[in-house]
């Protein structure tokens, strides 16, 4: 999902059943199994001046207490961005996190949004908790 802002969110439904504990720790993992694939590009290091150049990988949005925008919601920064979710496909089209404006509402409301946002977090393949435990301790 697009957030408005600066970032995307990228989002993966896990089984009921994962709590917040597993559920931060997998984030954790994950995020620094991305920074060490490829560290040039991606960080896990919350530090602004340690990650200058690079993407963040925010796991803290995975605790209990953390907060993210909700979809289709309008940011007060100038131009009225708003969250958006997209397909992967989309991704490749889109120029900035703040794609989409307030302008852009009827675009939006006719768009045939991701089967996540249709189904809400029903998939037909969540993540098993099982997978969760499978990224490595690092």
């Amino acid at each position: 999902m697009l957030t408005g802002g600066k970032g995307v969110h990228v989002i993966a439904p896990l089984t009921p059943g994962a709590e917040w504990p597993e559920v931060k720790d997998f984030a954790s993992r994950l995020a620094q199994a991305v920074a060490q694939s490829d560290p040039a590009h991606f960080t896990a290091v919350l530090s602004k001046a340690r990650r200058k150049g690079r993407i963040f990988v925010d796991y803290l949005r995975n605790q209990r207490g953390a907060t993210a925008i909700m979809p289709y919601s309008a940011r007060s920064r100038p131009g009225a961005p708003v969250a958006a979710p997209i397909t992967w496909a989309e991704m490749k089209t889109i120029d900035a996190p703040s794609h989409f404006h307030v302008g852009d509402a009827p675009e939006l409301k006719n768009a045939q949004p991701p089967k996540l946002w249709r189904d809400g977090v029903a998939l037909t393949n969540p993540c098993p908790i099982c997978s969760v435990r499978r990224v490595k301790r690092q």
